[in-house]
């Protein structure tokens, strides 16, 4: 039996996720009956009624200690064509009409799905999870019910063994960062990362002053040499830089996380293929350096090349007026999408810049943004 009273996270704490609340209102009221038939009538499926319930007292939001963020009404519709077209799904899917994605992981890139296919539109949906990169979709539960059970279940002791990084073979690094979290609180994040066969296992605790999480994430190798690098993480004033560690194989990834829950349980969950990197912070460059020279070994010139080509890249970019930036992203945006020959930007701040393709990674983050500033018609930043 699932508590409604303990459902959702106490209203007002600064961990609430406000963008999946009414409005962006944490303190938002819930669904009325008449959104809540409104919404089961165009979609021509009943919700499973601990849902519905939680939903008519709060319109989406963090669960009670649990990093599950459950979508608002009006969010919760069906998997869109996108995502139909790239699903990995072990079985077919009859109806994908009938599945609909209802809440993200707050930790990890992972989603979930209500799939109303095996017991049909009024019937009680299974529950499902997803991960965004491959999209590949994995069972999780059998009916909603037996799906929030196990989110609200606790343990007598945490799943991550916190004193295995005391004395840990191979121990490659270990390092404390206290700063402060969005509500000002004073958070200490201790991390430990050790070599495990060809892999990595990464270790994380983060107390403050009533909660206490812990993570262990196994990467399996190999590291991919040419995305570890180090970049700008927290902001001021108490700014880190993070080390990016990524697995080339999602096989033997596991993530295990514990939290102490109100009730001085311990939330335990496990999550396997993802996330398929972690990052390592410090405030000081040269350790991450260090490190990223011994977990790479011989492979280290590579990630060393790949980042003095970004740094040098990040210069020239932010040298030019946002004419030219706009332009010099979509010139390697439409290069890396091999649509165009490479445009004439004229000259830039560096007359030596001619070359974009060195550009791959800053740009695949920025893609988006730049073919957008570029504008939606179709016409180029040289036609213009």
């Amino acid at each position: 039996m699932i508590d409604l009273d303990r459902f959702w996270m106490d209203q007002g704490d600064d961990r609430i996720d406000v963008d999946v609340d009414v409005d962006g209102d944490k303190d938002g009221p819930g669904a009325t009956p008449d959104e809540l038939a409104a919404w089961e009538a165009v979609h021509g499926v009943r919700l499973p009624e601990p849902l519905r319930a939680a939903l008519a007292i709060r319109n989406g939001g963090r669960l009670r200690d649990v990093p599950l963020d459950v979508h608002p009404l009006d969010r919760i519709r069906p998997v869109d064509e996108d995502f139909r077209e790239h699903a990995y799904v072990e079985e077919e899917v009859e109806d994908w009409d009938l599945v609909f994605e209802f809440a993200e992981h707050a930790e990890v890139d992972l989603g979930f799905l209500l799939d109303f296919n095996a017991n049909g539109p009024r019937g009680e949906p299974s529950v499902a999870t997803f991960t965004h990169g491959d999209v590949e979709v994995e069972p999780a539960a059998d009916s909603f019910a037996e799906f929030m059970a196990a989110q609200v279940e606790t343990d007598e002791a945490p799943a991550v063994d916190w004193t295995e990084t005391i004395d840990a073979p191979d121990l490659l690094a270990r390092e404390v960062v206290e700063v402060a979290d969005w509500g000002g609180a004073s958070l200490r994040l201790e991390q430990v990362l050790v070599r495990r066969g060809g892999g990595l296992v990464f270790y994380t605790r983060q107390s403050a002053a009533t909660t206490v999480e812990l993570t262990r994430t196994t990467l399996p190798g190999p590291i991919v040499a040419g995305l570890a690098s180090i970049n700008a993480y927290r902001p001021p004033p108490d700014a880190t830089l993070a080390l990016h560690l990524q697995s080339e194989e999602l096989d033997g990834i596991v993530y295990l996380a514990s939290s102490r829950s109100g009730d001085g349980g311990w939330k335990n969950s496990e999550t396997r293929g993802a996330p398929c990197y972690v990052a390592f912070e410090s405030a000081d460059r040269a350790r991450l350096e260090a490190l990223r020279s011994t977990v790479l070994g011989a492979d280290a010139h590579v990630a060393e090349s790949r980042q003095a080509s970004q740094d040098a890249m990040n210069a020239k970019l932010a040298a030019m007026t946002p004419e030219d930036r706009t332009a010099a992203l979509f010139q390697a945006a439409t290069e890396l999408a091999g649509e165009t020959p490479p445009l004439d930007l004229g000259a830039t701040p560096d007359s030596g810049f001619h070359g974009l393709t060195s550009l791959s990674e800053i740009l695949r983050r920025k893609i988006a943004e730049s073919a957008e500033a570029a504008g939606d018609d179709s016409e180029t930043p040289g036609e213009k």
